[in-house]
């Protein structure tokens, strides 16, 4: 597919400087754009589009475990407290 992106480079708020990206395809410039935003200003274009892409491919395995393992709710920070919320049913007295 072909696209054109724009890249200028800002300051994100409590954040810092940071390469921000406009991406669309070229026989739709009306249809969907993707704003990116990315710390390493030494990165191209390119590798910060094809690490989104990746990105998301990996958010979507992540989705598709948790659906799969019956987790869709459990919103934690650690491993250990998916690690207790996994143990919990199994030590409730019958």
């Amino acid at each position: 597919m072909e696209f054109r992106a724009r890249q200028i480079t800002g300051i994100l708020k409590n954040f810092g400087d940071v390469q921000l990206i406009c991406s669309e395809f070229k026989k739709r410039p009306k249809g969907k754009r993707k704003y990116l935003a990315c710390n390493d200003l030494k990165a191209t274009v390119r590798h910060i589009l094809v690490g989104y892409r990746i990105r998301w491919r990996i958010e979507i395995f992540h989705k598709e475990v948790k659906m799969f393992m019956g987790f869709e709710d459990i919103s934690t920070i650690s491993f250990n407290s998916v690690i207790s919320h996994v143990d919990f049913p199994n030590k409730m007295p019958a």
